[in-house]
């Protein structure tokens, strides 16, 4: 099972992929480190991400903002800055405490199919250029920076502030300028340089679920393939396909780390539902 962020206070989370075929032996992308500076109410924090992480605390201590950063990363990927910092959503306005000399950080690290990767954004809040990188397995596949006249790179003739991005290809490292509103994120997928799939899919696999507490354990069939719906709906039926699998690691491991969290609850129970023809129900002993 994949990293979970829990909010509890609007009891929702985010995690990569919570179904019946999300399996050990098919690793889905993974969060396992997640830091944050000066976005909203988050000053400067670093979460590290298990298989299962729970977020507690009051109202307006961050744990919805927590949540946004990690949706931001996929619609870098696939977006660009414009969808997320636009209108109200200004970066003056997103800001901690609007301090427009600080600058917003947001980076993500963790694993995709057995490689390691680290994205790092820097947003100034003023007229200036952001800087990003991503490294996979400690190789930096792309990086921005702003010219100077001491770092034009050779062969081009970019006036000085111009932002450009280096990217690693199979002919080495080569130079491009960032065009428009694009993130080097955004251009260096949109180049389909090598990688780049693997990179969204790193960046943009958290699902956000909002549970309905009156869905949530309703009976369901189990089938192959079978989701968790974003209200919740179907939970009965895909813990019944995980503990019914070839390999009950997932299942166990849920059971376990739910009693971490809760000591008084021992386990979860799938017996067939009353009235619902290969339904099953759901209940926790």
């Amino acid at each position: 099972m994949s990293a979970d962020i829990v909010d509890l206070g609007r009891i929702s989370y985010t995690k990569d992929e919570f179904s019946s075929h999300a399996l050990p032996g098919l690793e889905t992308p993974m969060f396992e480190r997640i830091h944050i500076e000066n976005y909203k109410c988050l000053r400067d924090v670093t979460v590290e991400l298990g298989d299962f992480t729970i977020l507690i605390g009051p109202n307006d201590s961050g744990k919805s903002s927590f949540l946004e950063v990690i949706k931001a990363f996929g619609e870098f990927a696939r977006q660009g800055y414009a969808g997320f910092f636009g209108g109200s959503r200004s970066l003056q306005n997103l800001v901690w405490r609007k301090d427009a000399g600080r600058n917003i950080v947001m980076e993500a690290a963790g694993r995709s199919a057995g490689h390691r990767f680290v994205y790092h954004l820097e947003m100034p809040i003023k007229q200036q250029p952001s800087r990003e990188s991503f490294e996979w397995d400690g190789k930096k596949l792309f990086w921005t920076e702003i010219v100077t006249a001491s770092n034009t790179p050779p062969g081009h003739n970019f006036p000085p502030g111009t932002q450009f991005f280096h990217f690693t290809t199979d002919r080495g490292v080569q130079q491009s300028v960032i065009q428009g509103s694009f993130s080097g994120l955004q251009q260096f997928v949109q180049l389909r340089q090598a990688g780049s799939t693997a990179i969204v899919e790193a960046l943009a696999s958290s699902l956000e679920y909002h549970f309905d507490l009156d869905k949530l354990p309703q009976p369901s069939v189990p089938q192959p393939g079978i989701v968790l719906e974003a209200s919740g709906a179907n939970l009965a039926a895909v813990l019944d396909v995980m503990q019914n699998s070839a390999d009950r690691s997932a299942f166990e491991a849920l059971q376990k780390h739910l009693h971490e969290a809760i000591p008084t609850l021992r386990g979860i129970v799938l017996p067939p539902a009353a009235g619902s023809p290969g339904a099953k129900a759901l209940e926790f002993i």
